[in-house]
């Protein structure tokens, strides 16, 4: 139930005077962790333990590095930084661990794809309705590109695209997430959102994960692709206005952030090239974020973090990879939708910071928790296997 609570307020995150973001995620992993502890105290040895440490350990000496650099850490360094990111392991460690079953992750998957479905109804209907209108819906933001409830419209993009791989790779299975009518209308809805966030980053992301969805399920998703783009065209050719068109246009394009990203990428590197092997210390990019996650680990943790980094996501890569080769059907159905997800995150992070957003992380848990329940049911049939053998047939022979 905890783990039920924490998936659907994952949308949902809000501004603080104290230029720190509220997540209500946040109180059910904090209340998830303490039941976890005492219920079992530890963490499944299948779930990434090593990689996880790995990942502590760098961010911890970078921590060093920063503090004898600067001599002191800063509120935004310690908290925002360090403990923002212990706190994504603590997620972690909850979620992979609040699942027993193969069932049970399905159900936190439609769990997830039905919450954020929803709201992204909810939040699309009065961004097109303040547009178009002039309509306000109080708590809902009407700016010029939709970002839900998340305040960042990348951040929104990303979570858009999460739930898209998660619902399209399952459609049309018996593994699939949301049924009916709605299992159609929910990558319609999505998509327009995903439009209307103007989100170049999520759009590459999208593009990933439609291309590994052509080669591991062309059944499903090219007729899905097809409808989609025919709908695009559609609304392009008839619904869109001139204005509307131009507006797209324009924030599709938006050259200056472009030349401000590139900057950034360059000014990363020239900070590696200084400190290859510890980086300058996390925070440093305090005034001007870098929009890549790799480059963000190798500029403030150097070689060590970008190791750590890469170490991490891989063996989560890795994990995946093992359920599609070695599950049942539904096992398969579901991995390859998390593995897309996690390589569609992964595209996601080569143009904007996303290694904070709280619906990788709930994905990455999955398939930790996944590869778990897999090798606690191999290691339980082959333990159940070889007794019955000695029993029937005596001593092995020599």
């Amino acid at each position: 139930m905890l783990a039920v609570c924490c998936i659907c307020c994952l949308p949902f995150q809000f501004e603080t005077p104290y230029r720190i973001q509220l997540a209500p995620s946040d109180l059910f992993v904090a209340i998830g962790c303490l039941v976890t502890l005492v219920g079992r105290g530890r963490l499944q040895r299948s779930s990434g333990n090593s990689a996880l440490l790995g990942l502590w350990l760098a961010v911890t000496i970078s921590l060093e590095t920063t503090l004898s650099r600067t001599g002191s850490l800063s509120r935004y360094v310690l908290l925002n930084k360090y403990c923002g990111l212990l706190w994504l392991f603590a997620l972690y460690w909850f979620l992979a661990n609040a699942v027993d079953h193969e069932e049970d992750v399905r159900w936190l998957m439609r769990v997830f794809v039905i919450v954020v479905s929803v709201q992204n109804c909810v939040c699309l209907a009065a961004y097109l309705g303040a547009r178009w209108l002039g309509l306000i819906i109080p708590l809902i933001d009407p700016g010029p590109r939709l970002a839900g409830f998340l305040v960042d419209p990348n951040a929104y993009g990303g979570l858009l695209v999460c739930a898209l791989s998660l619902h399209l790779l399952t459609y049309g299975t018996s593994a699939q997430l949301v049924q009916g009518k709605a299992g159609v209308w929910v990558p319609v809805t999505l998509a327009a959102g995903l439009l209307f966030t103007f989100s170049r980053s999520a759009g590459l992301a999208c593009a990933a994960i439609v291309s590994i969805g052509m080669l591991m399920r062309a059944r499903v998703v090219i007729p899905a692709v097809a409808f989609l783009a025919a709908a695009g065209a559609v609304y392009w050719i008839y619904g869109a206005g001139t204005t509307d068109r131009s507006f797209i246009v324009s924030m599709l394009t938006r050259q200056k952030q472009v030349d401000q990203r590139v900057y950034l990428a360059s000014r990363a590197l020239d900070d590696f090239a200084k400190n290859p092997l510890l980086g300058t210390g996390i925070g440093t990019f305090r005034k001007t974020i870098n929009h890549n996650t790799s480059l963000w680990f190798l500029a403030e943790m150097g070689l060590v973090g970008f190791a750590a980094l890469y170490w991490f996501l891989g063996s989560t890569a890795s994990k995946a990879l093992f359920c599609v080769r070695s599950g049942g059907t539904q096992i398969r159905t579901v991995a390859t939708a998390l593995l897309c997800a996690h390589a569609g995150m992964f595209v996601f992070s080569m143009g904007i910071e996303a290694f904070y957003q709280r619906h990788w992380w709930f994905v990455m848990s999955m398939i930790a928790a996944l590869a778990s329940i897999l090798a606690r049911e191999r290691t339980r049939l082959s333990v159940g296997v070889r007794p019955r053998w000695n029993h029937e047939a005596g001593s092995a022979p020599g």
